[in-house]
């Protein structure tokens, strides 16, 4: 068959529809087993992947620790040995999944697909259950390494704690310097330990181990102590207690200086003492002992502030002891004064006045002040000889303030009972006086002013007031004075005389505006009849002593005049006659 016989053949229609339909057939086989080839190609990424994941389990390094561990604790030997048993049985399992992975991957180069995929569908099988059973064993690993995992654990948070204690003494030298060798030395042994139990770690001796961290734990603890505590005890140690022994001499020798009576408090024995026991407190803060100096400083700060509160209120004391001597002796001699002026008075006031019976109360009061007396000569030769401490005298003195005071206010008391007594007579006697004289002035008035009709209005008073005065001028010319009839006495004849004399007044007043009323209406007589007629009226009122309806007609009469301002002129005209 020649060319154009195989070209009219294969352009004939049928032939080229088979032909396209090979290529196209072919196409597809072509692709659908390249879409095979990627899939397994990452089939066996992903195997790769999980076996890697399981070969990254340290097994191999678990193991070798649990072994060690048996060989310090003979009572895991069996497990440990199962152990090993299942991971040999793993090791095998794992190189022939290697062996299964080469071969997969070959199988999928040299395009053998179907044995690949026969290989992937029991590669998937086996991982799984590699996966299985290496959790497994690294879980029971786990289990029996525990103990190791937590000594991890708790030795890691050490290590942090001690990492913040040396940046504590970095950053603060100059408060650590003092104990610098104690703290270095310290914090070498703490580093040496923890050598130690890495050490013993790696040989998986963690009985040893632990007994090596509950070591640390003592060690970094006490560091940690150490470092809070010494700031605050060296500022008492190296400020505090120095300054309050420099204020306790400064006051002690202040008040030595005044005249205190400061040896019982033996301040300069305790300042010895405190000052030679704090260096050797210093010496124990150098070698890092806190525990018995912290005491030692405080009690020291207790005693030391006592101190000066003590020679303080000595010192008060003695202020105040020398104020209180003084004013309370001084009282000591005004009672006793007192008490002799009540004495001298009672003999007068018993027979004037009809006191009653006090002699047994004076000798009382006597014999108390005489003991005080006492008292005063032993609390004053105290205080001179300054062999007693002031506040131990300033107590006694008090009680003696007390004693004395209160004998003082009864003297003072029995003083202003005779006292009142004999005012109120005196009393008595000016007011006697003066009502006299307002008595004499009430009919002095009445004379001078010839008021009509006085004498029968005021006779009967100025009788009774006149009663009065003879009642109490004899009352006080009493030998034995009735001091209660007396005053009772007084206060009626003050109440009515002062009444009386108050009522004269008023008339005598009336009666003076009425006379100036009609004088000054006098002058308009002559003009005008009809004043001229009431004006007699109104002088016939007053002769018969009727002031007020005088006044009113005679007012009457002149405001008929219509004159402007005539009650400042009849004013005016009084005063100049």
């Amino acid at each position: 068959m020649d060319f154009e016989s195989i070209l009219a053949f294969l352009l004939k229609k049928e032939v080229i529809i088979t032909l396209v339909v090979i290529f196209l057939f072919t196409v597809f086989l072509l692709i659908k087993r390249k879409g095979k080839i990627k899939r397994l190609r990452k089939t066996l990424a992903d195997y790769e992947i999980k076996y890697n994941s399981i070969k990254s389990v340290p097994l191999s390094f678990k193991l070798n620790k649990a072994v060690a561990l048996a060989k310090v604790d003979e009572s895991i030997i069996d497990t440990i040995n199962e152990y090993k048993d299942q991971f040999d049985h793993i090791h095998v399992n794992l190189k022939e999944i290697t062996s299964m992975l080469t071969d997969m991957e070959d199988h999928i180069i040299s395009g053998n697909l179907k044995k690949a995929d026969l290989n992937a569908i029991d590669l998937s099988g086996m991982i799984e259950r590699a996966f299985g059973e290496v959790n497994k064993l690294d879980t029971s690993l786990d289990l029996s390494l525990q103990q190791e995992v937590m000594q991890r654990d708790k030795i890691n948070q050490f290590k942090e704690q001690f990492r913040e204690l040396k940046n504590i003494i970095n950053q603060n030298p100059e408060i650590f310097e003092f104990t610098s060798e104690k703290i270095n030395k310290d914090v070498k042994r703490i580093e040496n330990a923890f050598s130690e139990f890495e050490e013993l770690m790696y040989v998986s001796d963690f009985n040893k181990a632990n007994d090596v961290m509950v070591q640390l734990d003592n060690d970094i603890n006490d560091l940690k102590i150490l470092l809070e505590d010494l700031p605050e005890l060296l500022k008492m140690a190296k400020g505090i207690v120095p300054q309050l022994i420099d204020k306790v001499s400064q006051t002690y020798s202040l008040c030595k200086q005044k005249g205190l009576y400061l040896q019982h408090l033996d301040v300069a024995r305790n300042i010895e003492l405190i000052t030679e026991t704090l260096k050797q407190d210093l010496s124990q803060l150098r070698l890092g002992n806190t525990n018995e100096v912290q005491k030692d400083l405080e009690e020291y700060q207790t005693r030391l502030t006592q101190l000066i509160n003590q020679i303080e209120r000595e010192d008060s004391a003695h202020n105040e002891l020398y104020e209180l001597k003084t004013s309370m002796f001084d009282l000591v001699d005004k009672t006793n004064d007192t008490l002799d002026y009540v004495g001298k008075l009672y003999v007068k006031a018993s027979d004037r006045y009809g006191f009653e019976n006090i002699e047994d109360t004076l000798n009382e009061y006597q014999v108390k002040i005489n003991e005080l007396g006492k008292i005063k000569s032993k609390l004053n030769k105290l205080v001179e000889e300054n062999t007693v401490p002031a506040s131990t005298i300033l107590i006694s003195l008090k009680e003696f303030e007390q004693e004395i005071t209160e004998l003082s206010n009864k003297v003072n008391e029995l003083r202003s009972q005779l006292d009142s007594i004999r005012k109120d007579e005196e009393r008595a006697k000016k007011q006697l006086l003066k009502l006299y004289l307002i008595v004499n002035e009430i009919q002095v008035k009445i004379r001078k002013h010839r008021l009509p009709e006085i004498s029968d209005q005021y006779e009967g008073d100025l009788r009774k007031a006149n009663e009065y005065l003879k009642t109490l001028t004899n009352l006080l010319n009493e030998d034995l004075l009735n001091n209660n009839l007396l005053s009772s006495t007084l206060q009626e004849a003050i109440d009515f005389i002062y009444l009386l004399y108050n009522n004269v007044n008023n008339l005598v007043g009336m009666a003076l505006m009425v006379e100036n009323t009609i004088v000054f209406g006098n002058k308009y007589r002559s003009t005008y009849p009809e004043v001229d007629s009431e004006l007699i009226r109104a002088e016939l009122n007053f002769r018969n002593g009727e002031y007020t309806q005088a006044l009113s007609i005679a007012m009457n009469a002149i405001e008929r005049l219509n004159l402007e301002g005539y009650q400042q002129q009849i004013k005016e005209n009084a005063i100049s006659e």
